[in-house]
This record gives C-alpha cells, structure tokens and sequence, in this order.
C-alpha cells in the first residue's frame, strides 16, 4: 500500500484576464493534505505568463513542456484536471498531452463543466481519463485516493464516475463546507524560484478589483458560501450547487468564526483586502449569519478592506452603515437589465430604483458598488442594445457598470429552451451547422478585443454574433466611458 500518495492538481491555460487564485482546487489539495496525502497545483496560465512577461511569442508551448517537465519531476500517483466550460477548449489540449506523456498515472478530471456534461465528455472522451469527479470533489477525491492506496480501484464511490463502468455512478452528497480546510494557497507557488514566484504572484493580482479601494496594496479571495437560493434562466451556479437531494438551487454558509479565523491569518501574513468569490454574499437573507461575522471582526478588531457579489435586496442603508465600520469597500450585484419584463423572462426579479438608489448611497460613504449588465438578450435588437446602453449613461452609472454578453451555459433552463445539449460544447462539433440550424453563435475563446471587456462571453453561444457585441464595446467607447476606476479631476 502506497502511504504518501502524490496528487498533481492542473489547471489549463485561461487566456482571458481576472485570473486569480482558484481557490475550488486550493481546497482540494488541502483536502488531500489533511489525509496525510501530498499535492501540487501547476497552473499552465501562470506559466505562460512567465514566458509572455519576457516577451516570448511561443509562451503557450513553452508553458505545456515546463508542465510535463513538472509533472515529471513531482512523479505523482494521480493528475487531477479541473475544467470549466469557458476553457474546455484548452482543457482538452492539455489533457491530450498530458495523457499522452503520462499514460500510466491515473487521470481524474472534475470541475464545473465536467459536473454538468459528464455523461457526453463520457462518450466523446473515455480514452483521456480513468474517472470523473461530479460535483464537490473534497470527500469524493479522498475515497477514492483511499481505495486506490488499498488497490480497490473499482469500488463505488458516490460521485465518482469510472470511464471503464460507467453504469456504476452514484450521485454524490453535498459536502460539509465547515469541516473543510482552508484552502493551501501555498500549493500554487510550490513549483517556482523566488523570482518566478514574485512575477506569478504580480499575475494572479491583476483583476478588475485591484483598482478599488482597499485592494491597491495586495488582496486575496476567501470562500464564504457555496450555492445560490436564486433559480435565473441563465445562471450556471445555481445548476452546479443544486442538492442533489431534491435537485433545487441551495446556498451553504460557513460559520462566520471560520471565515473570520480565514482571514485574520490572512492579515497575519499581511494581507489587506479580501473579495469573497461567492455566487452572492448573505446579509438581509441571513441576519443571524451577518450579526456574527460583523462581531467576530469587532471581537478581533480586524483592520482590513473586502468587497462581495450581493443581491440588490440584501443591503440598506442602515446595513451599509454597519458594513463600512468593518471595511467594506466593495460590492457589485446584478443589474442585468433596465427593463423588469426582460428580467421576469430570466425568472429574476429586481426593482430597478432601488438598484439605482443603491449605487449612490454607496457612492455617499466612499463605496465603490457596482452593477454587472447584460447586452445581447434573446430577440434583442442592435437598435435595443443601444437603447439599454443609453439607459446606463442617462442614469450617471457609467463608471459603475460592467458588461456581459448575454450567454448560454449547459445545463441551465436557457440551454433546454434553445436546445443546446453538452455536445454542442465539444471541440468536434459542427457548430456552424448548430448556428445556422438555432440562430445562436458560439464564441470561440482568446479574442482579446471582447475577452478583455465583457465578462463571461468565452467559449459559449450567444443571441449576437461577435461582430454585434464588438460594435457594441466601441458604441459604449463612443457614448464617453473612460477608465471606470480612473479618479476625476479634483476628486
């Protein structure tokens, strides 16, 4: 029996920018730590920005022969790939050469996309892995690390998909988010120099809220819930984190001493700002949750800044007040659009003055709130577009608003309604003809002139073709929108 089993987690190249620390496969390799087990992430997107950083043209291939040679030296037992859709195309390039340099390690994939589409990846994909992680992954890995040390290596294991019997699957339970480690966030720098650390790092920090109040001198992201109590058409999280149970949309929270235990180490190793990378952070939905994590911080008299995704109805004005006494410099929710009736039709329902309301009385107390917004709707018009992007600049948010194309993710009810299944994703697939057929347009990943300004457009279909939502970007450019986050003159 193998006692100190050696996992690899790996994670292909995103191509886009926002990219930060992923802390879903941070808590996975802690997981497997707290079973007197090793691991290692190998990020491919930071090594290729090394290369890049130099100035080198070939970074991408650079990066995938330093991956091998990584591996290589770290010899592992087990290579865990994560995969979400938005870089399935890229996940799959490496999970090629990956099995095809290491044909004997056992080879696990997991992730979003995974979870959603297994039953195709399955099918189009059998001969690239030995088993399939659905779902949350921390007990689930751990099990089947467990059996394989003890040379069970068929054994059922809920949430655990083998390539060789698939009929075996049994959905797994939903995990135990407080019986979880923190995450190791060390594990994402194990393989660099001190030099190379310091450019990956400089990497990781170049996301949009670098720019905001707080976050200017370093940040990190903390997990405080997994799951959204929210069910919009297209929304991907709330298929994702559904309980397996009963299949609805459900939100787990940690204990507010966690999280504050979390980030006072944080601050210890000199950390001054926090985002929370949740689907949306609990406040008026959860008081009882809300008045602890407010007392912990005032208990410990954390100095710190952080920010949050919220729903628009999660925050007052008396709410506020109590969040900026414990640094909150932060948040943004989703707008999505100005019209209530094209909102109803996402099955979301928001009251748009109030959002309005929100964003200045955040302003008043030297918050920056913003409003992510979508262009692009189902039967949306080029002329309706710009009459939605007008609607942003005559309300005075423009400095406060981020744009998404409107986007089609699998497995959510706006993919059953247009009938794109998880086959339509694969890279051999003829989606030209699926275009044509449905009317949508799938976006291939890495254009930098939409990537580096809408968010979530990547490696999806969408109601407009690229061209539309290019000419969108230079129509918001055109209406006066400089750098959000530039500071006015005499401000």
């Amino acid at each position: 029996m193998i006692k100190n089993y050696k996992v690899v987690f790996l994670l292909p190249a995103y191509m886009g920018s926002n990219h930060s620390l992923f802390l879903g496969v941070g808590y996975l390799a802690a997981a497997v730590k707290q079973k007197e087990n090793d691991a290692i992430i190998i990020d491919e997107d930071a090594i290729r920005w090394l290369y890049a950083a130099e100035g080198d043209d070939k970074s991408l291939k650079l990066a995938e022969e330093r991956v091998c040679n990584e591996i290589r030296k770290y010899s592992p037992n087990m290579i865990c790939m994560s995969m979400n859709t938005a870089n399935f195309k890229n996940a799959l390039r490496v999970l090629r050469y990956v099995r095809k340099s290491f044909p004997d390690t056992y080879m696990v994939v997991g992730g979003p996309h995974i979870s959603v589409c297994y039953r195709t990846f399955l099918d189009w994909h059998k001969d690239l892995f030995d088993a399939a992680i659905i779902g949350e992954g921390e007990d689930s890995l751990n099990e089947l690390i467990k059996n394989l040390k003890n040379e069970e290596a068929h054994k059922v294991i809920p949430g655990v998909c083998y390539s060789d019997n698939p009929g075996g699957f049994v959905a797994g339970k939903m995990v135990n988010i407080d019986t979880i480690p923190f995450p190791d966030r060390s594990a994402f720098f194990q393989i660099y120099d001190e030099e190379e650390k310091r450019v990956v790092e400089e990497n990781y920090q170049r996301v949009f809220y670098s720019h905001l109040p707080g976050f200017e001198n370093g940040h990190t992201r903390v997990v405080a819930t997994r799951g959204c109590y929210n069910n919009c058409t297209f929304c991907s999280p709330g298929i994702y984190w559904r309980n397996p149970e009963n299949n609805r949309p459900c939100r787990r929270v940690r204990s507010a001493k966690s999280i504050v235990d979390e980030i006072e180490f944080l601050v210890s190793e000199g950390v001054g700002a926090v985002y929370f990378d949740d689907p949306t952070f609990p406040i008026k939905s959860n008081l009882k949750f809300f008045n602890a994590f407010e007392h912990e911080i005032l208990e410990k008299n954390l100095k710190f800044y952080w920010g949050a995704p919220v729903c628009s109805d999660e925050i007052d004005s008396s709410i506020l007040d109590r969040l900026q006494r414990i640094g909150f410099s932060y948040c943004y929710f989703g707008l999505e659009h100005y019209r209530e009736d094209h909102l109803k039709d996402f099955h979301k329902q928001q009251d748009i003055k109030r959002c309005l309301d929100l964003i200045m009385e955040c302003k008043k107390r030297g918050i920056h709130c913003d409003a992510s917004y979508q262009i692009g709707l189902p039967n949306e018009t080029v002329d309706g577009i710009k009459k939605s992007i007008d609607w942003i600049f005559q309300n005075g948010i423009e400095r406060n608003t981020f744009y998404s194309i409107t986007a089609i993710w699998p497995g959510t009810e706006m993919a059953k309604e247009y009938g794109v299944t998880a086959e339509c994703y694969e890279s051999e697939y003829d989606k030209k003809k699926f275009e044509e057929k449905s009317g949508l347009y799938f976006y291939e990943q890495g254009n930098s002139v939409i990537e580096q300004f809408y968010s979530n457009c990547s490696g999806t279909y969408h109601f407009i073709p690229m061209e539309v939502a290019i000419d969108m970007k230079y129509y918001i450019f055109d209406k006066g929108l400089t750098n959000r986050f530039a500071k006015k003159r005499g401000s």
